[in-house]
C-alpha cells in the first residue's frame, strides 16, 4: 500500500490581514466606532504609543456600550 501524499494546510498567515488600522487606548468610543465602521472591520486592535499591543474593540465592545446606555435610559438616577 502505498502512502497517500498529504496537502500542506493552509496556515494563517496565507490569508491574514496584514495591513490594518489600530487605536489608541485614549481613543473616544465615538471616534473608535467611526473607525470600525469606516474601515469595515469587525474589530480592531488598540496599541500603546510604542505600538505595543493592549487589546481589541469590537462589535462586541460596541453592543456592550449599548447595552449600557440602555439600562441607563431605563434606570436613570
Amino acid at each position: 500500500m502505498t502512502k497517500q501524499l498529504m496537502k500542506p494546510c493552509v496556515l494563517a498567515e496565507d490569508i491574514m490581514s496584514t495591513q490594518t488600522s489600530t487605536l489608541l487606548p485614549v481613543t473616544p468610543i465615538p471616534q473608535a466606532i467611526s473607525e470600525l465602521l469606516k474601515q469595515h472591520q469587525s474589530e480592531m486592535p488598540i496599541v500603546n504609543g510604542t505600538g505595543e499591543y493592549c487589546g481589541i474593540f469590537s462589535e462586541s465592545c460596541c453592543m456592550r456600550i449599548l447595552e449600557t446606555l440602555a439600562c441607563m435610559q431605563n434606570n436613570p438616577t
